[in-house]
C-alpha cells in the first residue's frame, strides 16, 4: 500500500481551548489527521469534537500530559480545529493518505538528553501498516537543541521544530511497511533536551479496510464463492 505524507508542524497551544489552523487547509475526503497535545499539568478533556483517542501518557509526579488524537476526513471538515487544553502547551500535527482505520499503539516517556525511550506497540493485526511516531521534548533551561535527528531502521523523519527559544522540540516519523511484529521506534538527536515522550499509532492500510468478497458471489455453475 502507498501512503502519501502531506505535511506536519509543531505548534504552540494556550488557554482553555485552542484553535489550531493546518497549515495544508482543509483535509480531503480519506485523509488522516493525526494531533498529539502535550501540556505540562491535567490531561486534556477529551478528544476533540468529530476525532478519537489513539496514545497517551500520563505522569502525574512531574506532571505531564501527552494525548494522540487521530480523525479520517468526511470532506466536509474546516481548515481549524478547537483543542481541548487545560493549561497551554504544544501541537504536533501530521496528514497522511491512504490509511483506513487505527490498529493500535504505545507511548514511552523519560527519554535521556538526545534521545527517546523505545515504544513496544502490541503486535500489527497486517502487514503493510503506516506507523507514525509523534515526540515531544523539552528543555527546562530553556536553551535546549534538537537537530540532525536519527530514526531506527525503517521510519523516515518529516519534522524538526524547536520553539520557545529551544524550551521545547518536536518531532515527526513515520514508517509505511509496518507489521505485523510490534513496532519499536525510536529517535536519537544531536543537542540536548532534558525529557521527551514519544507516541505511536499504527493504521491499517485502505486495502485492509474490507474483505475482498464481503458477500457471496454466484457463479454461473451455480456455486457459492
Amino acid at each position: 500500500m502507498a501512503y502519501g505524507y502531506v505535511n506536519s508542524d509543531f505548534e504552540n497551544i494556550s488557554g482553555s481551548s485552542s484553535v489550531y489552523t493546518f497549515p495544508s487547509g482543509a483535509p480531503a475526503a480519506g485523509q488522516l489527521d493525526i494531533v498529539t497535545i502535550a501540556v505540562v499539568g491535567s490531561a486534556p478533556a477529551g478528544p476533540p469534537s468529530g476525532w478519537s483517542a489513539g496514545s497517551s501518557r500520563l505522569d502525574t509526579g512531574f506532571p505531564l500530559s501527552v494525548n494522540t488524537y487521530y480523525r479520517f476526513a468526511l470532506g466536509t471538515e474546516g481548515s481549524a480545529v478547537t483543542l481541548p487544553n487545560t493549561a497551554g502547551g504544544q501541537v504536533c500535527w501530521s496528514r497522511w493518505a491512504g490509511a483506513a482505520a487505527r490498529d493500535t499503539g504505545g507511548q514511552a516517556g523519560y527519554g535521556t538528553s538526545n534521545a527517546t525511550q523505545a515504544v513496544s506497540t502490541p503486535a500489527l493485526a497486517h502487514s503493510g501498516e503506516l506507523s507514525v511516531a509523534h515526540v515531544w521534548a523539552i528543555d527546562f533551561g530553556g536553551s535546549g537543541v534538537m537537530t540532525s535527528p536519527v530514526w531506527s531502521a525503517g521510519y523516515t523523519g518529516e519534522l524538526v521544530s524547536v520553539l520557545n527559544a529551544g524550551t521545547h522540540g518536536g518531532l515527526v516519523a513515520y514508517n509505511p511497511s509496518a507489521g505485523t511484529a510490534a513496532e519499536t521506534p525510536s529517535v536519537t538527536w544531536t543537542g540536548v533536551m532534558n525529557d521527551s515522550v514519544i507516541t505511536v499509532d499504527t493504521f491499517t492500510p485502505a486495502a485492509a479496510a474490507g474483505a475482498a468478497y464481503p458477500f457471496p458471489v454466484i457463479t454461473r455453475y451455480g456455486g457459492l464463492h
